[in-house]
């Protein structure tokens, strides 16, 4: 995945988007909260647990 071109176009928006509040998670949360008041939805929804893929088993012999 190192090469993968929208890997890496996230990455720079990621790092961007931290540089943009002084990489402080305080900040950039704080961020985050004002975009949702001014959406008016929440952008972040942390009630529900992460989909799992299943793990494929080795067969063994």
């Amino acid at each position: 995945m190192k090469d993968d071109p929208i890997v890496e176009e996230i990455r720079a928006y990621r790092s961007a988007h931290a540089a943009r509040h002084g990489n402080d998670i305080d900040r950039i949360f704080a961020a985050i909260k004002e975009s949702e008041k001014k959406f008016g939805t929440r952008l972040v929804n942390r009630d529900t647990a992460p989909m799992r893929t299943p793990t494929r088993r080795r067969e063994t012999k």
